[in-house]
């Protein structure tokens, strides 16, 4: 009987001792198989995770619009001005290749328009219709003209909105809002007027201004870059002109 027990505990240390070595080569194996070059993932850093979820508080995201195919896209504008039926006025646009758009809002004209659209519509406005913004009157054509000349050249502009500011106070922004197809964002005031700007152009706006736009929330499509330039670029104005920081 000692003899067997022996041989047993001699047979199970013999078997450890021959697993132990494989368990060796795979785990060199294992090191082997990584290329040299390869480095561990590292998690985000918290600074970049917390300034992501803090510029979300700032931003509304809708659900996003179909993009229309390249191939089918309009051809650049290359003329515009107002048509007249009867007593109303509509935004006529006029595309490479004699086609027309009209449109009854300006709104509908920055939805169906690209940047070059609106560049060439201001080149174009600057040539014909630059006295209209001199004149008092209010038509179609001057708030067109308001509108170009607010994103491209804001110096140009003698706004009413801008004099209702400065009696009676700052009104109330109700929404702000992002057009990715032209890259302009648009603040509406008090349900009733818009301005409309360039998203990667600084604009002298004011602090009462700056902190209505945050409050109303930038409504977009999609988290985009485009999205995050608009509130980088609002945080730098409050940051550079007010010394206001802000959580974005």
């Amino acid at each position: 009987m000692e003899m067997k027990s022996a041989k047993r505990v001699k047979t199970i240390a013999s078997k450890k001792q021959f697993k132990k070595p494989r368990i060796e080569e795979t785990e060199k194996e294992a090191e082997s198989s990584v290329p040299p070059s390869a480095e561990p993932v590292q998690n985000p850093e918290p600074s970049n995770l917390q300034s992501n979820e803090q510029a979300d508080l700032f931003m509304t995201v809708i659900e996003p619009v179909q993009d229309v195919p390249i191939s089918v896209k309009a051809p650049e504008v290359i003329f515009w001005d107002i048509l007249r039926d009867n007593r109303k006025e509509y935004f006529r646009l006029k595309r490479v290749g004699d086609v027309f758009e009209v449109y009854s809002t300006w709104g509908k004209v920055i939805r169906n328009c690209s940047r070059a659209d609106l560049e060439e519509m201001h080149k174009v406005g600057m040539k014909l219709y630059e006295s209209v913004l001199k004149g008092t009157e209010e038509s179609l054509l001057k708030i067109a003209m308001e509108y170009l000349c607010m994103m491209f050249e804001p110096e140009k502009v003698v706004y009413r909105i801008k004099d209702l500011h400065h009696e009676y106070g700052f009104k109330k922004i109700d929404k702000w809002m992002l057009f990715e197809n032209c890259g302009v964002y648009m603040i509406t005031i008090e349900n009733c007027y818009h301005e409309y700007y360039l998203v990667d152009k600084v604009y002298d706006h004011s602090k009462e201004k700056l902190n209505g736009m945050l409050k109303a929330k930038l409504v977009c499509a999609n988290e985009s870059e485009m999205a995050r330039v608009v509130m980088v670029s609002v945080a730098y104005e409050m940051k550079t002109q007010y010394g206001m920081k802000t959580a974005v």
